[in-house]
């Protein structure tokens, strides 16, 4: 067993001290203090109202998709498009990513990557 390794157990905080300095030791308390110490470090703290957040939103210039590239999401993958990228499949890939340039079924070339987890 290395000793980067780290083991857990009930009996890790015997006593932690709560956010005003007093020091607890009733696990019941403990546990309630990493609860309360989590929900506030997770806890939003932005209080921008709407019409401060479509001020900013209105302000963005974020460019949007070209129409073509909305058609081409839109429609319909047919099965000879399916069966084309099957017969680019290698047989036994193990994980990890794959590279192949090539061209995308527009027909535009390419790197193209597929990443297995």
């Amino acid at each position: 067993m290395g000793s980067s390794t780290v083991y857990w157990s009930r009996e890790q905080y015997r006593n932690i001290f709560s956010s005003s300095g007093r020091l607890l030791t009733d696990p019941k308390h403990i546990n309630k203090r990493f609860f309360d110490f989590y929900k506030h470090l997770y806890t939003s703290q932005f209080t921008a109202s709407d019409v401060d957040i479509n001020s900013f939103l209105d302000l963005l210039s974020i460019s949007g998709l070209s129409e073509t590239a909305v058609e081409d999401l839109d429609s319909n993958i047919s099965l000879n498009e399916i069966k084309t990228i099957l017969k680019h499949f290698t047989r036994h890939t193990g994980k990890g990513c794959h590279h192949q340039g090539g061209s995308t079924l527009s027909g535009s070339s390419q790197l193209q990557s597929s990443c297995d987890t």
